[in-house]
């Protein structure tokens, strides 16, 4: 099994950084591959780019040009690329952070 999840982002490369370590903590071998997806005119573009590259190089950066620039159009133009490489795709959000050991009643 390939497992490459999907996040798209937009004007916040901080908690790009944020999840993509708390993935890496977490996820273990189970997870091949972390692509935060940005408009292709993202503003933070640049930000983005140098802080992952920074913090988290085993995550993919990828300018998405869909219109209209929403999370919809993001998944829907990026995942098709994705399938020839990966037998699963998932969705995260961007502000989501995954945890080990807590449980919730």
């Amino acid at each position: 099994m390939s497992l490459a999840v999907l996040v798209p982002t937009k004007g916040r490369p901080e908690n790009a950084v944020r999840l993509a370590k708390a993935v890496r903590e977490t996820a273990g071998q189970e997870m091949s591959a972390l692509w935060f997806l940005t408009d292709a005119g993202e503003p933070a573009w640049d930000e983005y780019h140098a802080r992952l590259q920074a913090e988290a190089p085993w995550a993919f950066l990828e300018p998405v040009k869909a219109r209209p620039q929403r999370v919809g159009p993001v998944l829907n133009a990026m995942a098709p690329n994705l399938t020839a490489s990966y037998s699963h795709l998932a969705f995260m959000g961007d502000d989501h952070l995954p945890q080990i050991g807590r449980a919730h009643v």
